[in-house]
């Protein structure tokens, strides 16, 4: 690296980025800190943390590229979670859903309708949640009503639960990608796996759901989640062969997690800790470079950056990064930031992302009352000030309005909830 240098009195930390800050100062560009500080994941569960790291490319702190014309914040989430339902037939073996959730429930479709109203310039919708979707009711209106919005919108579906009768409509809809979760193909491994229906039921419907497809001018992309656990990763060759049946061409891996005290342990796959084991995360590897070896028009996609061998380079971009930060690193942001996401749960709570579900911020069942901003949010504060540089919301760092205990709050951790807290409070207005 070459000696750093100086620009309109900001150091540069290497020379090769002179070029471009200084035709970022020709735009009308100027520096401004950052709302996350030090090496530390806000979200204050690191190995959950899906963060967008990058090094300071500026010294003495982290700097962002902000300019002097108007750039506010979205007014309203651009990607949604909407959880249509929390009910669910299947009782999965790394799922929460029947702890945390019970027998479920329905979202209104009064108050899903009256929430896409509010928005203004929604991206993207992922209809599902912890539920199982097919089992709403309105679930081909649900996803009419999202195209409607000009959106994408997205599907996660077990579907061997959607009776016959829904394949049609569904295949037409306007939805534009469904994401089907196979974790098994054995009948016998099947009902281990998900405790409910069996694979044969999955495959029917899928087969046929995928016949309707080709008829039909604008199909949904259809695409295959598998949660990857040692007692199911033998079923990964079988299922490639599925999907490869099918005609699909891309398969998700999702190593499994262990977010709440569910029964199962999973002491191959996890440490006490949560962590992933190595020796697991080096059998998932070997598990899917295999099945890619056998079938190379399946593009696999292990879920989790810290399955992928080897550091992402860190640089002035952020870029996804897993791994302990090094030193000069900061964070920047998390795919599932609070200034242009949001999950709206069944029972109408709006929660920051899955991490944080525990905590609402607010109710989409308020919009129409018009008192969202009004909800009780544990340790958050209304009269702590927005602070807005280039259209990201800062907020003061003050003692007692963290909803951890002092003792467990890192200053990220306190920036952030309140940020997401702050700019709910205005996101359905």
């Amino acid at each position: 690296m070459e000696p750093a240098g100086h620009h309109d009195g900001v150091e540069v930390a290497d020379r090769s980025a002179r070029p471009i800050v200084e035709r970022a100062f020709s735009l009308g560009f100027q520096p401004a800190t950052t709302a996350f500080g030090p090496a530390r994941s806000y979200c204050r569960l690191p190995r959950h943390a899906r963060s967008i790291a990058g090094i300071a490319g500026w010294k003495p702190a982290l700097h962002i590229m902000t300019t002097a014309l108007p750039f506010p914040a979205a007014r309203t989430p651009r990607t949604l979670w909407v959880e249509l339902t929390s009910k669910c037939p299947f009782d999965c073996v790394f799922c929460s859903r029947q702890l945390r959730r019970g027998a479920g429930q329905h979202l209104p479709f009064a108050v899903y309708s009256s929430l896409l109203d509010s928005l203004v310039d929604p991206r993207k919708f992922i209809l599902n949640y912890s539920g199982e979707s097919t089992v709403y009711p309105d679930l081909i209106a649900a996803i009419e009503q999202a195209r409607s919005t000009g959106a994408f919108v997205e599907l996660v579906s077990v579907m061997a639960t959607a009776p016959e009768s829904l394949l049609g409509p569904s295949s037409r809809s306007g939805l534009n990608r469904l994401t089907v979760s196979v974790h098994a193909t054995d009948n016998e491994k099947f009902a281990e796996v998900y405790r409910h229906s069996s694979f044969d039921t999955l495959r029917s419907r899928l087969e046929r759901f995928m016949e309707l497809c080709r008829a039909e001018p604008r199909p949904p992309v259809v695409d295959l989640a598998f949660v990857a656990m040692e007692t199911n990763l033998a079923q990964l060759p079988s299922v490639t062969s599925f999907a490869k049946r099918l005609g699909l061409r891309d398969i998700m891996i999702f190593p499994v997690m262990r977010r709440d005290e569910i029964p199962a342990q999973f002491p191959s796959e996890l440490t006490v800790l949560g962590a992933h084991r190595p020796d697991f995360k080096q059998r998932v590897r070997a598990t899917v470079n295999a099945a890619a070896e056998v079938h190379p028009q399946i593009r696999f996609t292990i879920c989790n950056e810290s399955f992928n061998p080897g550091a992402s380079p860190l640089g002035e971009v952020p870029v996804p990064y897993p791994q302990d930060l090094p030193p000069g690193a900061y964070i920047h942001s998390c795919e599932q930031n609070p200034w242009e996401t949001a999950h709206v749960l069944s029972n109408g709570d709006v929660v920051a992302c899955e991490v944080l579900d525990k905590i609402p911020l607010g109710n989409a069942g308020a919009i129409d009352r018009g008192d969202l901003a009004r909800r009780p949010v544990p340790g958050f504060s209304p009269a702590v000030p927005a602070r807005r540089s280039g259209g990201m919301p800062h907020v003061s760092l003050e003692e007692g309005l963290s909803p951890w205990p002092a003792e467990e709050r890192d200053p990220g951790v306190a920036r952030a909830e309140r940020t997401i807290a702050l700019w709910m409070a205005r996101a359905f207005r």
